[in-house]
């Protein structure tokens, strides 16, 4: 029976389309990426001009006759998941995308013997051979035929990419690792200024951050913290709240490193962002809860405590609650985690057995930010009894969604803030910045329209919180607005009703 055709060249090329970069500095990332996924603790990075190739000689486990017949499979590789930080069985191989003149060699020393190949493009097809090794000690010689306009681009900017990616093992953060290009050491670059370093727990794994506010502003894309993962740059995550909460004379001058390696199983294929989650979601949101709580200790936060007098429950809110109660909805509910979103309730028709337990409290954290910190799992000075499932229980039971206590909306003037409207989960509500164009604007209309704009603010700030929790890739732009739509016509259409 005939296998299916594939075009291997458009495949390359459509997985060269994924990556944010051109595909010159490609070829350094997963060279690079590669290398430290074998272990390797020196890279020699090098270009010939008279070639026009580029080169990288690691001292790495090399390939194995297993490992080197995967090697020449696309998308086939014996890298775990979370395990690594390459493009698997697919990023050394990408540049065949970018001419038919390319060529990929490569000789690796294993514990089966040195071992070569040349890969290359004929009749608009990638072919392999096996070719003499040019290797006598352990570990990979990578080589790449470019494009002149690529070397070019490589001969100006090779070091560059390198710091820009894994300046942290530069840094010797991830161990003894040299990493030269043309016979030299490729030198870090070095944050300098006010530094703190810290950790914390999620999960039982622990992760680890270096905040600084540095001596001079940094340039754009320098600011903000780059989480990395077994010391290749991830993304760099930049606080909203930087711009709003922070004294204007540090926020350009704001940098970090966020240690993330338990984080890998998330990647995503191309390595360059995080898959949607709530376990990502929660770290990260903890790693900003620890800079907001530094650099308030340091006296760098302009805090806007709302009066008490702005603090508000009212049919709006009560209403808003029953929505969010609502199963199509419950999954924009601030106070209600995406992955425990249920709990063992009595029924003696339930398929759970279960045993009564002391019930905790979580006490808040404190630091005033955007986010919520973990807390503290504490027994109350009374504590009630809930259902644990437990296979030598007494008690049946099933499970059934949790509801939320009831939370406020905040009214009030924040001139220095730029939002209509966010959540403070400290707090428990949704906050309704007064200072905005559009609630002014609006405000001497009418009460109906005014009450309809609060809404539809409150509503966007629901579902911007709970957005980056939620694993779902087929929530769409189109289905959030549906959902802000439908959510808002429920809410209005309740309020008229009473």
């Amino acid at each position: 029976m005939p296998a299916l055709e594939v075009d291997l060249i458009r495949a390359l090329r459509d997985f060269s389309e994924m990556y944010d970069y051109p595909p010159s500095e490609s070829v350094v990332v997963e060279s690079i990426a590669n290398s430290l996924d074998e272990k390797a603790t020196r890279l020699d990075l090098s270009l010939d001009k008279e070639r026009c190739t580029y080169s990288l000689r690691d001292n790495g486990d090399g390939m194995s006759n297993e490992q080197f017949k995967n090697y020449h499979t696309l998308a086939l590789s014996s890298k775990q998941k979370g395990e690594g930080i390459g493009f698997a069985g697919v990023g050394s191989k990408i540049y065949l995308a970018r001419s038919h003149d390319v060529e990929i060699r490569t000789h690796t020393y294993g514990k089966d013997g040195p071992l070569a190949s040349r890969i290359y493009i004929r009749n608009g097809r990638v072919e392999w051979e096996k070719i003499r090794p040019n290797i006598s000690s352990r570990g990979t010689l990578y080589e790449v035929l470019l494009t002149k306009k690529d070397y070019n681009d490589l001969a100006k900017n090779l070091e560059e990419y390198v710091k820009k990616w894994y300046n942290t093992i530069l840094l010797g953060y991830y161990g003894n690792t040299l990493i030269t290009f043309n016979g030299e050491p490729i030198k870090p670059w070095r944050p300098s200024g006010k530094k703190t370093d810290g950790k914390f727990e999620s999960k039982s794994y622990e992760f680890k951050y270096k905040f600084w506010i540095c001596n001079e502003d940094l340039p754009e894309y320098k600011q903000g913290i780059e989480i990395i993962v077994f010391g290749k740059w991830i993304k760099t995550i930049y606080p909203k709240w930087i711009s709003h909460n922070v004294k204007p004379e540090v926020r350009n001058r704001i940098f970090g490193y966020f240690f993330a390696d338990p984080l890998a199983k998330y990647l995503s294929t191309t390595k360059q962002d995080f898959k949607k989650n709530t376990f990502v979601f929660k770290v990260i949101s903890k790693m900003e809860d620890e800079l907001y709580k530094w650099l308030d200790d340091e006296g760098y936060i302009v805090k806007s405590t709302p009066s008490e007098s702005s603090f508000v429950r009212n049919a709006l809110t009560e209403t808003l609650q029953k929505i969010l109660n609502m199963k199509e909805f419950s999954m924009f509910n601030p106070w209600l985690s995406y992955s425990q979103s249920s709990a063992l309730m009595p029924d003696q028709s339930g398929n759970v057995i279960a045993t009564p337990a002391n019930g905790t409290q979580e006490t808040s954290g404190t630091s005033g930010g955007t986010s919520h910190g973990d807390g503290v799992n504490i027994l109350g000075d009374d504590p009630g009894q809930a259902l644990a499932e437990d296979e030598k229980g007494t008690e049946k039971a099933s499970e059934n969604k949790r509801r939320i206590s009831s939370f406020g909306m905040i009214v009030e003037e924040f001139p220095q803030d730029p939002r209509e409207g966010w959540i403070d989960t400290v707090a428990k509500a949704v906050v309704i910045n007064k200072a905005h164009r559009m609630y002014k604007a609006i405000e001497p209309i009418g009460s109906n329209l005014l009450t309809l704009n609060i809404l539809r603010v409150a509503v966007s700030a629901f579902i911007a919180y709970k957005i980056p929790q939620i694993p779902d890739p087929d929530l769409t732009a189109e289905k959030v607005l549906e959902y802000q739509s439908k959510m808002i016509t429920e809410v209005w259409t309740r309020l008229g009703e009473k």
